[in-house]
């Protein structure tokens, strides 16, 4: 009976045994496999690493590239050189009486004391600065071109090329004779600050044509085609001439 009681006692110990032998290659299995996972998690965590770096990186790009980065850098140091321009093409039309200036910061009406990015324009009219609403239809035309041509020289001279011709078309259109002859001075100005061989422009003026160096053929109408009883003086008076400036 001793003998029976021993052998089962045995026998349930080498069970346990290899229960245990089991088990031990159960967790060992589990280590090595987190294990392999600890080190994948290691390599996870470093490439989380470097996409945050390369978000940051990106995000940092994204603001230095957007309004109130590079663009608004732009607009800073363009600012007063095209103001300059501008200044000076003024002075060939009207000497001092006119001048402006570029207003690059505005403050938000929602958040006293914060800015915005802006490029407003300030007019002074003999040293006063005065509403743009208040120019006559004539000064606006000629401010606002002049702003135009100063922003075009600016251009010009930022990209490295000479640029041999300026184009303008019909942008005198609504000036009385005195402030189209005064166009025509600002036109010769621009050439000369933008380096440009010739200006050639298009205009329904005749004290436009008279100012300019050179006068060519009318561009007819489909109208003056048709058998109308038309007085032709009026006519090709009404017919716009492309008209140049040449440098010497």
């Amino acid at each position: 009976l001793e003998a029976q009681r021993a052998t089962e006692a045995r026998d349930q110990a080498e069970q346990a045994v290899r229960y245990a032998d089991v088990a031990v290659a159960v967790c060992r299995t589990t280590v090595e496999a987190l294990a392999d996972k600890k080190k994948s998690l290691a390599s996870l965590a470093e490439n989380v690493r470097g996409a945050q770096t390369e978000l940051a990186d990106w995000a940092l790009l994204e603001r230095a590239l957007g309004r109130d980065g590079v663009q608004a850098l732009e607009i800073d140091a363009a600012g007063p050189e095209v103001a300059a321009l501008t200044n000076e093409l003024l002075a060939a039309c009207y000497g001092p009486r006119f001048s402006i200036s570029f207003e690059t910061l505005r403050e938000k009406k929602s958040a006293r004391g914060e800015y915005s990015e802006a490029f407003d324009v300030r007019v002074f009219h003999a040293g006063a600065e005065r509403a743009v609403e208040a120019l006559s239809g004539g000064e606006k035309v000629v401010v606002g071109e002049a702003i135009g041509l100063a922003i075009s020289i600016f251009n010009a001279r930022k990209s490295g090329i000479r640029w041999e011709t300026l184009f303008r078309d019909e942008t005198a259109g609504a000036l009385d004779p005195e402030n189209a002859q005064a166009y025509v001075l600002m036109l010769r100005r621009a050439r000369e600050l933008g380096g440009f061989h010739q200006v050639v422009f298009v205009s329904h003026s005749p004290e436009v044509w008279e100012a300019a160096d050179t006068v060519r053929a009318p561009l007819v109408y489909t109208r003056l085609a048709k058998h109308e009883p038309i007085d032709v003086d009026v006519a090709l008076r009404a017919v716009p001439r492309i008209v140049g400036l040449y440098g010497t």
